[in-house]
Formats: structure tokens, sequence, C-alpha cells
């Protein structure tokens, strides 16, 4: 038995509807971790390294997966459990982000059960992850982990704690496809109005490049010219006058080359 067990300190919920509650997840405590590990109590004892010292209340899951972590510091032991649970379910999680009950309902009867399920699992993984701790006593004293954050999600000035939550708004409000836009939040620093903006423009550029080659084509075989060297010149032509639409530069060409 390690002669510095005595010193832990067993964190007790201050509020009844956290008793028997996993610090770490939310979930129901069965048993707990220790911060820092027991094997590791005496290199934080003889080097004077910050740590806790505390018994954690936590789940059989959140204990597992902290077996092999050294941190001395129920926060930073927390934010490891969130991400390893956020990993191990992602995809759940990904299927409660795309889907809602509803759309659902519309699928075949064994494909419904699927997503279902996986709308259920990825709920509870998702909000598991995001679990923000609760308030505690050691030794009499009132305490909260600061540094579990609840970090909450912008889109627009509007706020949201559940990524999903955000997302559907988004989606909707902007009409931006879900799987589209979860993809591009991740590729511009999780930003929806990054994401929303670079997706607009891209669409607003295929539409004027569709325009443009319509209308490029239909000048070429009316005046017998290269399609080519139209789209070219056009284009020329808008870059050195943004004032010009795509009309007016044709008409700009025709005066200028082919009238000649």
């Amino acid at each position: 038995m390690n002669e510095y067990q005595e010193r832990y300190q067993q964190m007790i919920a201050v509020k009844g509807e956290n008793f028997n509650t996993c610090f770490y997840c939310g979930c129901i405590a069965t048993e707990f971790d220790y911060a820092p590990p027991k094997k590791y109590a005496d290199f934080y004892i003889e080097t004077r390294s910050e740590a806790d010292f505390y018994q954690v209340p936590s789940c059989k899951e959140c204990c597992t997966a902290l077996k092999q972590e050294k941190s001395a510091l129920v926060g930073e032991r927390g934010d490891i459990a969130k991400r390893k649970i956020a990993k191990k379910y992602q995809k759940a999680i990904h299927v409660y982000q795309m889907w809602n009950e509803d759309e659902a309902q519309e699928l075949d009867y064994n494909l419904q059960k699927c997503v279902q399920a996986g709308i259920e699992l990825g709920r509870e993984s998702s909000k598991r992850s995001q679990f923000p701790g609760f308030e505690f006593e050691v030794d009499g004293e009132k305490l909260k982990i600061s540094n579990i954050p609840v970090k909450m999600i912008t889109v627009f000035n509007k706020e949201f704690s559940d990524f999903r939550d955000a997302l559907e708004f988004a989606s909707l409000t902007y009409r931006v496809p879900k799987a589209k836009l979860k993809d591009l939040f991740s590729e511009n620093n999780n930003s929806f109005e990054i994401a929303i903006e670079s997706y607009h423009t891209k669409i607003d550029k295929n539409l004027s490049d569709k325009q443009l080659k319509k209308l490029c084509k239909t000048f070429s075989k009316a005046h017998k010219q290269n399609v080519d060297f139209v789209m070219r010149t056009v284009i020329y032509y808008m870059e050195q006058d943004n004032s010009l639409s795509i009309e007016l530069a044709l008409n700009k060409l025709y005066m200028e080359r082919v009238s000649k």
C-alpha cells in the first residue's frame, strides 16, 4: 500500500443531483480515479510538483481511459477523458450531428433502426464529451474545477452549447448541406462564419463560370470566333475593369475586335 495514500481527499458533490456521478463525463460513478495516480504519488510529493491529490468519483470507462495517464490535476484528467470519449464514439457522434429523428423516420425499417441507435448513442457521447463537471467539497471547502469549460459555438453572433444544434441552425438558415458544412467548419479554423462564406463564394463563382461559358459559347457561334479566345478576352476585360458584367465585356469585344 502506498505510504502517501492517506493524502488523497475525497471529492464530494455539493448538490444532491450530482451524488454518485462521474466527475469527468456525468455517467453513474462506480469507482474512483486518483489525481495523481497512486503509483506516481511519491514522485509528485518528493518533487513538490503541482498535484491535486483528490479521490475522484468516476465511471469505469473513464477510469480505464485514464489508467495510463500521469497527469496529477483533475481538470487535465477530465479534458483527457473527454477527448478519448469523443474519439471512441466519433462515428456515433457524426450520425447524431448529421441526422435528426424526423429524417430517420423516412428511411426503411432496418436502416431507420440503425440510424436511430446511432443518434441515441451519439447524443449521449456528445453530452459526455462536453460535461462541465460540478461543484464539490474537499475537507469541507467548496471548490469547482475552472479549467473544464463549456465552449460556446457561434454562428454569426448566435451562440450554441451543442455543436449539433449549431450545425442544424447554420445549415437550415444559410442553405448549406450539413455534411459539406461540417467539413468546411473543420477546414476553416472551426469557424461557421468562414465556412458559410466560403461555401457561398464557391457557389457564386461556379454559377458565374457557368454563365460565362454559356454566353461566350453563344457569342462565338454567332460571330464565328474561337470560344477559348472569346473567354480569355472577356476575363481579361473584366479583370481590368471590375465594373464590367459578362454582357458588357462581350459587347466591348465585339466593338473592339469583331466588328472591325
